[in-house]
């Protein structure tokens, strides 16, 4: 590849970097929902051809009036099902649970917003940095958000057993206090 090019491109990148890096402390509706399906509609055709279905089953139905804190559970050995599966369901509303209810908010881990293109998805799905101060501040300035996460971090994925489903939970329960 032509040295320009490999420049203009590091230059525009970097420039994209540093105005979006704004976004990881807003709203999680603060950028547009199309480009999710770009990414999504590749993984949906997939599972389909595959024939892996995945719907949300809820034991009471989500009230538009209420807000929620979904946590999901276990972590793994990699948190990449929560971005390919359940952050684009809860932010392009594809079932009719998620239809009535308000923006969610998706806890994402600091780290990896330094990961180009991950980032960048992670931005459109509604993503933001799970910093406390951070969430406290979105969840303040906006009262109807709802917020998911896959807590359980780096210790899990370590310590992840294909044999069983194991769940660790730190001494620091933040997120539940925050709720």
């Amino acid at each position: 590849m032509h040295p320009l090019v490999v420049a203009l491109v590091s230059v525009g990148y970097i420039a994209w970097f540093l105005f979006s890096d704004k976004y990881r402390r807003l709203p999680p509706d603060a950028l547009p929902a199309f480009p999710v399906w770009l990414f999504y509609a590749p993984v949906l055709f997939f599972c389909r051809l595959c024939g892996v279905r995945q719907e949300p089953v809820w034991e009471q139905p989500l009230l538009p009036h209420r807000r929620y804190l979904v946590v999901c559970l276990p972590h793994g050995a990699y948190a990449f099902s929560g971005v390919f599966f359940i952050a684009p369901q809860w932010r392009l509303t594809t079932y009719r649970e998620y239809r009535n209810i308000s923006p969610v908010l998706i806890g994402v881990a600091s780290v990896l917003f330094y990961i180009p293109i991950v980032r960048e998805l992670i931005l459109f799905l509604g993503g933001r940095d799970i910093d406390k101060k951070n969430i406290k501040a979105i969840l303040d300035a906006s009262p109807r958000c709802n917020m998911t996460m896959i807590p359980g971090g780096i210790w899990e994925q370590i310590h992840t057993d294909s044999t069983e489903e194991r769940h660790y939970v730190q001494a620091r329960l933040g997120f539940i206090r925050l709720a």
